[in-house]
């Protein structure tokens, strides 16, 4: 598994994670975004940036009909990591996202799970808990430390990204 190095904190034992990557070892495992397009802006803009028409329309056409994932974490079997590193490389040195203004991660990880739908599995948004993005309040940190859902979903592992770790004061970038 991966998670984004700088922005993630882990609360919790990775077994029950493991336990369902061996459970599903040809699957690549994803976290979904809390929103998708069209409250998620980036579906729109790191889409439509691709400079092949077609390419742009698929991308598009997937992004924002389907969920939109976070690559700042993936999970599976070393088989299926490969596999995803592998067609990752080739879409990003493609037509398919060439020009897009997105580092290439975001792009990659959905595109490769949206056009490739028995080769991925979505789990618990717990596994990478994405801090931005949520209603006000939603996410505290609590007496013991910890960074909590007041929705009550189970956090193991929080993700920080687009530094949104300022607003619980855990972080100094």
């Amino acid at each position: 598994a991966y998670w984004d190095a700088a922005d993630v904190i882990f609360q919790d034992r990775l077994d029950d994670l493991w336990t369902q990557v061996c459970n599903h070892p040809g699957r690549l495992f994803a976290v979904r975004e809390p929103k998708g397009y069209p409250d998620n802006r980036a579906v729109a803009a790191w889409s439509l940036s691709i400079r092949d028409s077609e390419a742009r329309a698929r991308a598009f056409r997937l992004l924002s009909s389907r969920p939109f994932l976070n690559s700042g974490f993936a999970a599976g079997t070393a088989k299926a990591m490969l596999a995803y590193f592998r067609e990752a490389h080739r879409l990003r040195h493609s037509p398919a996202l060439d020009g897009t203004r997105d580092w290439g991660d975001q792009m990659t990880l959905n595109l490769y799970c949206h056009l490739n739908p028995d080769a991925w599995r979505e789990v618990e948004e717990g596994w990478n808990y994405c801090v931005h993005d949520r209603r006000p309040g939603e996410v505290r940190v609590d007496a013991s430390g910890c960074v909590v859902s007041t929705c009550g979903a189970r956090i193991h592992v929080v993700h920080g990204n687009a530094h949104s770790l300022r607003q619980l004061e855990v972080s100094f970038y």
